[in-house]
């Protein structure tokens, strides 16, 4: 009897202490991929940054280009203007793009310490989409793959 009151008393205990942290928010929006007929239709062509985000899957969710980064956001291309006041991360691209909509921030995880190969270079990075207002509305980490395109 001792025994499953010292037993109830500890599961007390347990249930007083401090609870578990929130999970993080879940992203407001998924951009979706960028395949092979969105950049010829759109002449999406030059040098910059291709983004993957970690699971999911091979196909590119940004380009991050000298002029404009590009997302496709419920089924449609939706390009954001570079911010060339920013940091520049490889290619040509920028580490910041904005306009009155969105924000967009693609920086590198690895201090710009990635695999080159050729003309190709991979670094671990991340990207913030934001609305105008700065409120985070997707983040993900992930590989930027960086060339001539």
């Amino acid at each position: 009897m001792m025994r499953k009151l010292a037993m109830g008393f500890l599961l007390v205990l347990a249930s007083c202490s401090e609870p578990a942290p929130p999970p993080p928010p879940a992203n407001a929006i998924e951009p979706g991929t960028i395949d092979y007929f969105d950049i010829t239709q759109n002449k999406l062509f030059g040098s910059g940054c291709n983004f993957v985000a970690d699971g999911g899957g091979m196909g590119a969710i940004l380009m991050a280009l000298e002029a404009e980064a590009v997302l496709k956001l419920n089924g449609k291309l939706v390009k954001i203007a570079a911010d060339k006041a920013s940091k520049p991360l490889k290619q040509g691209s920028w580490t910041r793009y904005a306009d009155p909509a969105y924000i967009l921030a693609l920086t590198s995880v690895d201090d710009g310490k990635g695999k080159v190969n050729g003309v190709v270079e991979m670094l671990t990075a991340q990207m913030t989409l934001s609305d105008g207002a700065g409120k985070a509305l997707f983040t993900a980490k992930g590989q930027a793959q960086c060339k001539p395109m």
